[in-house]
Protein backbone atom coordinates (compact mmCIF):
# COMPACT_ATOMS: atom_id res chain seq x y z
CA UNK A 1 0.00 0.00 0.00
CA UNK A 2 2.79 2.41 0.97
CA UNK A 3 4.74 1.50 -2.16
CA UNK A 4 1.69 2.12 -4.33
CA UNK A 5 1.09 5.52 -2.69
CA UNK A 6 4.75 6.53 -3.17
CA UNK A 7 4.59 5.47 -6.83
CA UNK A 8 1.41 7.50 -7.34
CA UNK A 9 2.99 10.59 -5.76
CA UNK A 10 6.09 10.18 -7.93
CA UNK A 11 3.97 9.96 -11.09
CA UNK A 12 1.93 12.99 -10.05
CA UNK A 13 5.09 15.01 -9.36
CA UNK A 14 6.56 13.96 -12.69
CA UNK A 15 3.40 14.97 -14.56
CA UNK A 16 3.22 18.32 -12.72
CA UNK A 17 6.87 19.04 -13.45
CA UNK A 18 6.40 18.16 -17.11
CA UNK A 19 3.28 20.33 -17.31
CA UNK A 20 5.19 23.28 -15.83
CA UNK A 21 8.03 22.74 -18.29
CA UNK A 22 5.56 22.59 -21.17
CA UNK A 23 3.90 25.79 -20.01
CA UNK A 24 7.15 27.74 -19.79
CA UNK A 25 7.95 29.08 -23.25
CA UNK A 26 11.44 30.23 -24.16
CA UNK A 27 12.64 33.09 -26.34
CA UNK A 28 15.72 34.77 -27.74
CA UNK A 29 16.18 38.40 -28.77
CA UNK A 30 18.29 39.22 -31.82
CA UNK A 31 20.34 42.41 -32.18
CA UNK A 32 18.19 45.18 -33.65
CA UNK A 33 18.92 46.87 -36.96
CA UNK A 34 19.59 50.59 -36.42
CA UNK A 35 18.82 52.96 -39.28
CA UNK A 36 20.14 56.38 -38.39
CA UNK A 37 23.25 58.27 -37.31
CA UNK A 38 26.30 56.27 -36.30
CA UNK A 39 26.06 57.57 -32.74
CA UNK A 40 23.02 55.35 -32.13
CA UNK A 41 24.65 52.02 -33.01
CA UNK A 42 24.71 51.16 -29.29
CA UNK A 43 20.95 50.57 -29.59
CA UNK A 44 21.70 47.43 -31.60
CA UNK A 45 22.44 45.62 -28.32
CA UNK A 46 20.78 48.08 -25.94
CA UNK A 47 17.23 47.42 -27.17
CA UNK A 48 17.53 43.59 -26.93
CA UNK A 49 18.90 43.90 -23.40
CA UNK A 50 15.95 46.02 -22.31
CA UNK A 51 13.37 43.84 -24.08
CA UNK A 52 14.79 40.63 -22.61
CA UNK A 53 14.52 42.03 -19.08
CA UNK A 54 11.00 43.34 -19.57
CA UNK A 55 9.65 40.29 -21.42
CA UNK A 56 10.86 37.76 -18.87
CA UNK A 57 7.98 36.16 -16.96
CA UNK A 58 9.34 33.42 -14.65
CA UNK A 59 7.63 30.09 -15.24
CA UNK A 60 5.91 31.35 -18.39
CA UNK A 61 8.20 33.23 -20.79
CA UNK A 62 11.92 32.87 -20.17
CA UNK A 63 15.03 33.79 -22.20
CA UNK A 64 17.61 31.25 -23.27
CA UNK A 65 21.04 31.87 -21.83
CA UNK A 66 23.87 33.07 -24.02
CA UNK A 67 24.38 35.38 -26.97
CA UNK A 68 22.83 33.01 -29.53
CA UNK A 69 22.26 35.42 -32.44
CA UNK A 70 25.16 37.69 -33.32
CA UNK A 71 23.80 40.12 -35.93
CA UNK A 72 20.55 41.91 -36.90
CA UNK A 73 18.14 39.94 -39.10
CA UNK A 74 17.29 41.46 -42.46
CA UNK A 75 13.96 39.75 -43.16
CA UNK A 76 11.43 37.10 -42.13
CA UNK A 77 13.30 34.26 -43.85
CA UNK A 78 16.53 35.10 -42.05
CA UNK A 79 14.58 35.24 -38.79
CA UNK A 80 13.08 31.76 -39.38
CA UNK A 81 16.54 30.31 -40.01
CA UNK A 82 17.94 32.00 -36.91
CA UNK A 83 15.09 30.70 -34.72
CA UNK A 84 15.51 27.18 -36.14
CA UNK A 85 19.16 27.24 -35.10
CA UNK A 86 18.12 27.58 -31.47
CA UNK A 87 15.86 25.59 -29.16
CA UNK A 88 13.68 28.61 -28.40
CA UNK A 89 9.93 28.79 -28.96
CA UNK A 90 9.99 32.46 -29.93
CA UNK A 91 12.34 34.95 -31.55
CA UNK A 92 12.11 38.70 -31.00
CA UNK A 93 13.77 40.85 -33.65
CA UNK A 94 13.25 44.16 -35.39
CA UNK A 95 14.64 47.57 -36.16
CA UNK A 96 14.67 51.18 -35.04
CA UNK A 97 14.75 54.11 -37.47
CA UNK A 98 15.96 57.49 -36.23
CA UNK A 99 15.54 60.82 -37.99
CA UNK A 100 16.61 63.82 -35.94
CA UNK A 101 14.78 63.35 -32.61
CA UNK A 102 12.01 61.16 -34.05
CA UNK A 103 12.13 57.41 -33.71
CA UNK A 104 10.21 54.55 -35.35
CA UNK A 105 10.27 51.20 -33.53
CA UNK A 106 9.42 47.92 -35.29
CA UNK A 107 9.33 44.76 -33.15
CA UNK A 108 8.51 41.31 -34.55
CA UNK A 109 7.61 38.28 -32.43
CA UNK A 110 8.16 35.08 -34.45
CA UNK A 111 6.89 31.68 -33.26
CA UNK A 112 8.64 28.47 -34.28
CA UNK A 113 5.53 27.52 -36.31
CA UNK A 114 6.27 30.50 -38.59
CA UNK A 115 3.57 32.85 -37.31
CA UNK A 116 4.80 36.41 -36.74
CA UNK A 117 3.12 39.19 -34.74
CA UNK A 118 4.23 42.79 -35.37
CA UNK A 119 4.37 45.58 -32.78
CA UNK A 120 5.19 49.14 -33.90
CA UNK A 121 5.54 52.51 -32.19
CA UNK A 122 6.26 56.08 -33.22
CA UNK A 123 8.12 57.99 -30.54
CA UNK A 124 11.11 60.21 -29.81
CA UNK A 125 14.59 59.27 -28.63
CA UNK A 126 13.78 60.66 -25.17
CA UNK A 127 10.67 58.45 -24.96
CA UNK A 128 12.24 55.29 -26.39
CA UNK A 129 12.53 53.55 -23.00
CA UNK A 130 8.84 54.06 -22.09
CA UNK A 131 7.87 52.90 -25.60
CA UNK A 132 9.89 49.71 -25.18
CA UNK A 133 8.26 49.06 -21.82
CA UNK A 134 4.82 49.58 -23.39
CA UNK A 135 5.70 47.21 -26.23
CA UNK A 136 6.93 44.54 -23.80
CA UNK A 137 3.72 44.81 -21.77
CA UNK A 138 1.68 44.59 -24.97
CA UNK A 139 3.48 41.40 -26.07
CA UNK A 140 3.00 39.81 -22.66
CA UNK A 141 -0.68 40.80 -22.52
CA UNK A 142 -1.68 40.04 -26.13
CA UNK A 143 0.32 36.85 -26.69
CA UNK A 144 0.65 35.33 -23.22
CA UNK A 145 -2.26 36.98 -21.37
CA UNK A 146 0.10 38.13 -18.65
CA UNK A 147 -1.86 39.99 -15.95
CA UNK A 148 -0.88 43.44 -14.73
CA UNK A 149 1.52 43.32 -11.77
CA UNK A 150 -0.32 43.72 -8.49
CA UNK A 151 0.88 46.41 -6.07
CA UNK A 152 1.56 44.00 -3.21
CA UNK A 153 3.02 40.54 -3.73
CA UNK A 154 5.04 38.11 -1.66
CA UNK A 155 8.19 38.54 -3.72
CA UNK A 156 11.83 39.09 -2.90
CA UNK A 157 12.47 42.60 -1.69
CA UNK A 158 15.42 44.80 -2.49
CA UNK A 159 17.33 46.45 0.34
CA UNK A 160 15.73 49.85 0.75
CA UNK A 161 18.69 51.09 2.85
CA UNK A 162 16.68 54.00 4.30
CA UNK A 163 12.91 54.68 4.61
CA UNK A 164 13.40 58.13 3.06
CA UNK A 165 14.59 56.59 -0.22
CA UNK A 166 11.96 55.78 -2.83
CA UNK A 167 12.88 52.69 -4.88
CA UNK A 168 12.07 51.15 -8.23
CA UNK A 169 10.06 54.01 -9.69
CA UNK A 170 10.97 52.83 -13.19
CA UNK A 171 11.92 49.18 -12.63
CA UNK A 172 9.47 46.95 -14.50
CA UNK A 173 8.28 43.89 -12.58
CA UNK A 174 10.42 44.38 -9.46
CA UNK A 175 9.02 44.77 -5.96
CA UNK A 176 10.60 46.90 -3.26
CA UNK A 177 9.79 47.69 0.31
CA UNK A 178 7.87 50.69 -1.03
CA UNK A 179 5.14 50.47 -3.66
CA UNK A 180 6.65 51.62 -6.98
CA UNK A 181 3.55 53.70 -7.68
CA UNK A 182 3.96 55.81 -4.54
CA UNK A 183 5.55 59.23 -4.65
CA UNK A 184 6.52 60.74 -1.33
CA UNK A 185 6.96 64.32 -0.22
CA UNK A 186 8.92 65.22 2.91
CA UNK A 187 7.55 67.32 5.72
CA UNK A 188 9.31 69.27 8.43
CA UNK A 189 7.71 67.01 11.03
CA UNK A 190 8.78 63.76 9.40
CA UNK A 191 12.42 63.26 10.46
CA UNK A 192 12.46 59.45 10.64
CA UNK A 193 15.35 57.90 8.80
CA UNK A 194 17.38 61.08 8.51
CA UNK A 195 19.47 63.49 10.56
CA UNK A 196 19.30 67.27 10.18
CA UNK A 197 21.87 69.72 11.49
CA UNK A 198 21.14 73.06 13.06
CA UNK A 199 20.86 76.03 10.70
CA UNK A 200 24.33 77.43 10.01
CA UNK A 201 24.64 81.23 9.61
CA UNK A 202 26.37 81.26 6.22
CA UNK A 203 25.85 80.30 2.60
CA UNK A 204 27.34 77.22 0.93
CA UNK A 205 28.85 76.27 -2.41
CA UNK A 206 30.42 72.91 -1.70
CA UNK A 207 31.01 70.27 0.97
CA UNK A 208 33.50 67.56 1.88
CA UNK A 209 33.21 64.78 4.45
CA UNK A 210 36.73 63.46 4.96
CA UNK A 211 39.34 62.66 7.60
CA UNK A 212 41.70 65.43 6.54
CA UNK A 213 44.07 65.23 9.53
CA UNK A 214 44.29 61.41 9.64
CA UNK A 215 43.10 61.21 13.26
CA UNK A 216 40.52 58.50 12.57
CA UNK A 217 37.47 60.78 12.59
CA UNK A 218 35.82 62.59 9.69
CA UNK A 219 35.43 66.34 9.50
CA UNK A 220 32.76 68.17 7.50
CA UNK A 221 34.12 71.05 5.43
CA UNK A 222 31.63 73.55 4.02
CA UNK A 223 32.72 76.15 1.45
CA UNK A 224 30.96 79.38 0.57
CA UNK A 225 32.04 82.09 -1.86
CA UNK A 226 35.11 83.27 0.10
CA UNK A 227 35.33 81.04 3.18
CA UNK A 228 35.83 77.41 4.25
CA UNK A 229 34.37 76.17 7.57
CA UNK A 230 35.50 73.04 9.40
CA UNK A 231 32.91 71.18 11.50
CA UNK A 232 32.60 67.88 13.32
CA UNK A 233 29.40 66.19 14.44
CA UNK A 234 29.20 66.23 18.24
CA UNK A 235 26.14 65.50 20.37
CA UNK A 236 23.88 65.53 17.32
CA UNK A 237 25.02 69.01 16.23
CA UNK A 238 27.79 70.44 14.08
CA UNK A 239 30.57 71.87 16.23
CA UNK A 240 32.76 74.46 14.51
CA UNK A 241 36.48 73.65 14.56
CA UNK A 242 38.04 76.41 12.47
CA UNK A 243 37.37 78.95 9.70
CA UNK A 244 39.56 79.83 6.74
CA UNK A 245 38.80 83.32 5.45
CA UNK A 246 39.96 83.87 1.90
CA UNK A 247 40.29 87.04 -0.14
CA UNK A 248 37.06 89.03 -0.41
CA UNK A 249 37.77 89.52 -4.14
CA UNK A 250 38.04 85.76 -4.68
CA UNK A 251 35.19 83.52 -5.76
CA UNK A 252 35.40 79.85 -4.78
CA UNK A 253 33.95 77.39 -7.31
CA UNK A 254 34.37 73.81 -6.08
CA UNK A 255 36.07 71.84 -3.33
CA UNK A 256 37.72 68.40 -3.45
CA UNK A 257 40.08 66.32 -1.35
CA UNK A 258 42.99 64.00 -2.17
CA UNK A 259 46.15 62.87 -0.43
CA UNK A 260 48.23 63.66 -3.50
CA UNK A 261 51.66 63.14 -1.92
CA UNK A 262 50.61 60.00 0.04
CA UNK A 263 51.82 61.34 3.39
CA UNK A 264 48.61 60.51 5.26
CA UNK A 265 47.33 64.11 5.32
CA UNK A 266 44.60 64.97 2.84
CA UNK A 267 45.00 68.10 0.75
CA UNK A 268 41.90 70.23 0.15
CA UNK A 269 41.77 71.57 -3.41
CA UNK A 270 39.67 74.65 -4.07
CA UNK A 271 39.11 76.02 -7.57
CA UNK A 272 38.82 79.79 -7.43
CA UNK A 273 38.86 82.92 -9.58
CA UNK A 274 39.84 86.44 -8.54
CA UNK A 275 39.23 89.92 -9.80
CA UNK A 276 36.91 91.39 -12.38
CA UNK A 277 38.53 89.30 -15.12
CA UNK A 278 37.94 86.11 -13.11
CA UNK A 279 41.47 84.80 -13.52
CA UNK A 280 42.15 81.38 -11.96
CA UNK A 281 43.50 81.74 -8.43
CA UNK A 282 43.01 78.28 -6.98
CA UNK A 283 44.45 77.15 -3.68
CA UNK A 284 45.41 74.07 -1.66
CA UNK A 285 44.70 73.82 2.07
CA UNK A 286 45.59 71.29 4.71
CA UNK A 287 43.88 70.73 8.05
CA UNK A 288 45.86 69.53 11.07
CA UNK A 289 45.55 69.95 14.85
CA UNK A 290 42.20 71.62 14.34
CA UNK A 291 43.55 74.42 12.12
CA UNK A 292 43.63 75.28 8.42
CA UNK A 293 46.96 75.95 6.72
CA UNK A 294 47.62 77.24 3.21
CA UNK A 295 49.90 74.89 1.33
CA UNK A 296 49.80 76.85 -1.93
CA UNK A 297 47.65 79.58 -3.47
CA UNK A 298 47.24 81.72 -6.60
CA UNK A 299 47.43 78.60 -8.77
CA UNK A 300 46.47 79.34 -12.39
CA UNK A 301 44.46 76.15 -12.88
CA UNK A 302 40.94 74.89 -12.28
CA UNK A 303 40.88 71.69 -10.18
CA UNK A 304 38.75 68.56 -9.90
CA UNK A 305 39.23 65.05 -8.50
CA UNK A 306 37.94 62.25 -10.75
CA UNK A 307 38.19 58.45 -10.61
CA UNK A 308 39.95 57.60 -13.88
CA UNK A 309 39.70 54.30 -15.78
CA UNK A 310 40.81 51.57 -15.95
CA UNK A 311 41.46 51.31 -12.18
CA UNK A 312 39.10 54.15 -11.17
CA UNK A 313 41.54 55.60 -8.67
CA UNK A 314 40.88 59.17 -7.51
CA UNK A 315 43.14 61.47 -9.53
CA UNK A 316 43.71 65.23 -9.55
CA UNK A 317 42.87 66.78 -12.92
CA UNK A 318 43.06 70.36 -14.10
CA UNK A 319 42.41 72.80 -16.92
CA UNK A 320 43.63 76.28 -17.77
CA UNK A 321 41.49 79.26 -18.62
CA UNK A 322 41.29 79.99 -22.32
CA UNK A 323 42.27 83.07 -24.31
CA UNK A 324 39.08 84.74 -25.49
CA UNK A 325 37.06 81.78 -24.22
CA UNK A 326 36.30 80.24 -20.86
CA UNK A 327 38.44 77.09 -21.01
CA UNK A 328 41.71 76.24 -22.70
CA UNK A 329 41.38 73.04 -24.80
CA UNK A 330 42.04 69.85 -22.89
CA UNK A 331 41.67 68.47 -19.37
CA UNK A 332 44.89 67.00 -17.97
CA UNK A 333 46.05 64.79 -15.14
CA UNK A 334 48.07 66.92 -12.75
CA UNK A 335 51.33 66.07 -11.00
CA UNK A 336 53.22 68.04 -8.39
CA UNK A 337 56.83 68.73 -9.34
CA UNK A 338 59.21 71.06 -7.53
CA UNK A 339 56.33 72.53 -5.59
CA UNK A 340 54.26 73.30 -8.69
CA UNK A 341 51.22 71.60 -10.22
CA UNK A 342 52.00 70.60 -13.79
CA UNK A 343 49.84 69.23 -16.60
CA UNK A 344 50.75 65.66 -17.53
CA UNK A 345 48.59 63.31 -19.63
CA UNK A 346 45.64 64.80 -21.53
CA UNK A 347 42.35 62.97 -21.05
CA UNK A 348 40.41 61.73 -24.08
CA UNK A 349 37.02 63.29 -23.38
CA UNK A 350 33.89 63.84 -25.49
CA UNK A 351 32.74 67.20 -26.78
CA UNK A 352 31.32 69.72 -24.29
CA UNK A 353 33.56 68.36 -21.53
CA UNK A 354 35.49 70.58 -19.16
CA UNK A 355 37.27 70.06 -15.88
CA UNK A 356 34.10 70.59 -13.82
CA UNK A 357 31.44 68.57 -15.64
CA UNK A 358 32.37 64.92 -16.26
CA UNK A 359 32.64 61.57 -14.48
CA UNK A 360 33.32 57.96 -15.45
CA UNK A 361 30.60 55.42 -14.63
CA UNK A 362 32.04 51.86 -14.56
CA UNK A 363 30.12 49.18 -16.49
CA UNK A 364 31.83 45.85 -15.81
CA UNK A 365 34.95 45.84 -17.97
CA UNK A 366 33.79 49.01 -19.74
CA UNK A 367 32.56 52.45 -18.67
CA UNK A 368 30.39 55.39 -19.68
CA UNK A 369 31.51 59.01 -19.71
CA UNK A 370 28.82 61.20 -18.14
CA UNK A 371 28.92 64.90 -19.03
CA UNK A 372 26.71 67.50 -17.35
CA UNK A 373 25.90 70.18 -19.94
CA UNK A 374 23.19 72.85 -19.87
CA UNK A 375 21.54 71.20 -16.84
CA UNK A 376 21.18 67.80 -18.51
CA UNK A 377 23.28 64.63 -18.42
CA UNK A 378 24.90 63.38 -21.63
CA UNK A 379 25.90 59.71 -21.70
CA UNK A 380 28.86 58.79 -23.92
CA UNK A 381 30.48 55.44 -24.61
CA UNK A 382 34.09 54.74 -23.63
CA UNK A 383 34.98 55.72 -27.22
CA UNK A 384 33.17 59.05 -26.72
CA UNK A 385 30.17 58.23 -28.92
CA UNK A 386 26.98 60.01 -27.85
CA UNK A 387 24.45 57.51 -26.48
CA UNK A 388 21.75 59.36 -24.56
CA UNK A 389 20.70 62.69 -23.07
CA UNK A 390 18.41 63.01 -20.07
CA UNK A 391 15.14 64.81 -20.61
CA UNK A 392 14.99 65.90 -16.97
CA UNK A 393 17.12 68.65 -15.44
CA UNK A 394 20.07 67.39 -13.40
CA UNK A 395 23.11 68.84 -11.61
CA UNK A 396 22.02 72.49 -11.96
CA UNK A 397 23.69 74.97 -9.62
CA UNK A 398 23.99 78.71 -9.07
CA UNK A 399 27.81 78.78 -9.27
CA UNK A 400 28.68 80.70 -12.42
CA UNK A 401 31.51 82.11 -14.49
CA UNK A 402 31.30 84.75 -17.18
CA UNK A 403 31.11 82.94 -20.51
CA UNK A 404 33.66 84.92 -22.48
CA UNK A 405 33.48 84.04 -26.16
CA UNK A 406 35.29 87.03 -27.62
CA UNK A 407 38.06 87.87 -30.01
CA UNK A 408 41.32 88.22 -28.04
CA UNK A 409 42.07 91.89 -27.33
CA UNK A 410 38.50 93.07 -27.96
CA UNK A 411 37.35 92.73 -24.34
CA UNK A 412 33.77 92.37 -23.12
CA UNK A 413 31.04 94.75 -21.98
CA UNK A 414 30.10 93.54 -18.47
CA UNK A 415 27.19 95.96 -18.39
CA UNK A 416 25.58 94.19 -21.32
CA UNK A 417 22.10 93.00 -20.32
CA UNK A 418 22.64 89.92 -22.48
CA UNK A 419 25.82 88.93 -20.64
CA UNK A 420 26.08 85.13 -20.74
CA UNK A 421 27.13 82.90 -17.89
CA UNK A 422 28.48 79.39 -17.68
CA UNK A 423 26.93 77.56 -14.72
CA UNK A 424 29.05 74.87 -13.11
CA UNK A 425 27.22 71.60 -12.39
CA UNK A 426 26.89 70.03 -8.98
CA UNK A 427 28.94 66.96 -8.20
CA UNK A 428 28.64 63.79 -10.33
CA UNK A 429 29.22 60.97 -7.85
CA UNK A 430 29.67 57.40 -9.19
CA UNK A 431 29.33 54.90 -6.35
CA UNK A 432 29.07 51.17 -5.70
CA UNK A 433 26.59 50.92 -2.84
CA UNK A 434 25.90 47.17 -3.04
CA UNK A 435 29.64 46.27 -3.11
CA UNK A 436 28.91 43.88 -5.98
CA UNK A 437 30.47 45.86 -8.80
CA UNK A 438 27.24 47.55 -9.88
CA UNK A 439 27.87 51.30 -10.06
CA UNK A 440 25.25 54.03 -9.88
CA UNK A 441 25.50 57.77 -10.42
CA UNK A 442 24.44 59.95 -7.48
CA UNK A 443 23.29 63.37 -8.70
CA UNK A 444 21.03 66.26 -7.68
CA UNK A 445 17.67 66.80 -9.36
CA UNK A 446 16.58 70.42 -8.70
CA UNK A 447 12.89 71.25 -8.79
CA UNK A 448 11.84 74.77 -9.76
CA UNK A 449 9.09 76.16 -11.97
CA UNK A 450 10.79 79.54 -12.30
CA UNK A 451 14.02 78.02 -13.68
CA UNK A 452 12.05 76.49 -16.55
CA UNK A 453 11.24 80.00 -17.77
CA UNK A 454 14.28 82.02 -16.65
CA UNK A 455 17.62 80.43 -17.46
CA UNK A 456 19.51 82.61 -14.96
CA UNK A 457 17.17 81.86 -12.06
CA UNK A 458 19.12 79.55 -9.75
CA UNK A 459 17.39 79.73 -6.37
CA UNK A 460 15.84 76.28 -6.40
CA UNK A 461 13.12 75.91 -3.79
CA UNK A 462 13.48 72.13 -3.47
CA UNK A 463 15.16 69.10 -4.94
CA UNK A 464 15.86 65.38 -4.77
CA UNK A 465 18.97 63.23 -4.82
CA UNK A 466 18.67 60.58 -7.54
CA UNK A 467 20.64 57.38 -8.00
CA UNK A 468 20.79 56.56 -11.71
CA UNK A 469 22.04 53.54 -13.60
CA UNK A 470 22.56 52.75 -17.28
CA UNK A 471 20.10 50.17 -18.61
CA UNK A 472 21.44 49.91 -22.16
CA UNK A 473 19.45 52.81 -23.58
CA UNK A 474 19.31 55.55 -20.97
CA UNK A 475 19.75 56.51 -17.34
CA UNK A 476 17.01 55.13 -15.08
CA UNK A 477 16.19 55.96 -11.48
CA UNK A 478 17.25 53.23 -9.03
CA UNK A 479 16.19 55.22 -5.97
CA UNK A 480 15.68 58.80 -4.91
CA UNK A 481 15.22 60.79 -1.74
CA UNK A 482 11.97 62.41 -0.84
CA UNK A 483 11.78 66.12 -1.63
CA UNK A 484 14.29 68.25 0.27
CA UNK A 485 13.43 71.92 0.76
CA UNK A 486 16.16 74.26 -0.48
CA UNK A 487 18.94 74.19 -3.08
CA UNK A 488 20.97 70.96 -3.08
CA UNK A 489 24.53 72.22 -3.23
CA UNK A 490 26.70 69.15 -2.67
CA UNK A 491 26.52 65.55 -1.42
CA UNK A 492 28.69 62.62 -0.41
CA UNK A 493 28.55 58.98 0.63
CA UNK A 494 30.47 59.11 3.89
CA UNK A 495 30.40 58.47 7.64
CA UNK A 496 29.57 61.99 8.84
CA UNK A 497 29.09 61.06 12.53
CA UNK A 498 31.92 58.51 12.79
CA UNK A 499 29.74 55.58 13.83
CA UNK A 500 31.34 53.20 11.33
CA UNK A 501 28.46 53.31 8.83
CA UNK A 502 28.08 55.28 5.62
CA UNK A 503 25.39 57.90 5.12
CA UNK A 504 24.10 59.91 2.20
CA UNK A 505 25.14 63.41 3.31
CA UNK A 506 23.52 66.40 1.57
CA UNK A 507 24.50 70.05 1.93
CA UNK A 508 21.45 72.29 1.49
CA UNK A 509 21.19 76.06 1.06
CA UNK A 510 17.90 77.42 2.30
CA UNK A 511 15.49 78.98 -0.18
CA UNK A 512 15.61 82.83 -0.11
CA UNK A 513 11.96 83.14 -1.10
CA UNK A 514 10.35 84.19 -4.37
CA UNK A 515 11.88 87.68 -4.07
CA UNK A 516 15.35 86.31 -3.29
CA UNK A 517 15.68 88.74 -0.35
CA UNK A 518 15.71 86.33 2.59
CA UNK A 519 19.10 85.45 4.07
CA UNK A 520 20.50 82.19 2.75
CA UNK A 521 21.68 79.71 5.37
CA UNK A 522 23.13 76.19 5.34
CA UNK A 523 21.71 72.91 6.62
CA UNK A 524 23.31 69.45 6.41
CA UNK A 525 20.98 66.47 6.05
CA UNK A 526 22.15 62.85 6.41
CA UNK A 527 20.41 59.59 5.52
CA UNK A 528 21.90 56.49 7.21
CA UNK A 529 22.40 53.72 4.65
CA UNK A 530 21.84 50.08 5.54
CA UNK A 531 24.37 48.46 3.21
CA UNK A 532 24.52 45.16 5.10
CA UNK A 533 21.00 43.77 4.53
CA UNK A 534 20.59 41.25 1.68
CA UNK A 535 20.21 42.89 -1.71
Amino acid sequence: MILRLALSLFCLLTISTQAWADAAKTFVVAPFAVHGPQTYTYLQKGIPSMLQTRLTWPGHFQPLAGDLIKAPLANREAAKQALASTSADYLVYGSVTIMDKQCSLDVQLLHKDGKATPFTAQTTIDQLIPSLETTAKQINADVFQRPEAKPVQETAQVNQMNPNLVFNQSRFGQQAVLNPQFRYESTDQDQSGRWRSQSLPHKCRGMLVVDADNDGTNEIFIMDEHTVYAYREQDNRLAKLDVFQGSRTAKYLNINALDINRDGLTEIFISAVDGVDEKPASLVLTFAKGKFMVEQDRIKLFFNVVKLPPDFISTLVGQKKGHGKLFDPGVYELVRMSGEYKQAKRLALPEKSNVFNFAYLPQGDDYKVIVAHNDHLIVNSSTNDLQAVTEEMYAASGVKLEDLDTIPGMGVDRNDADMRYHYLPTRLLPTNLDHKGHHELIVARPVSIASDFFSNYRNFSQGEIHSLDWDGIGLNIVWKTRRIKGTLVDYAIADYNNNGKNDLVVCVQTYPGATGLKAKRTIVVAYPLDQESPQ
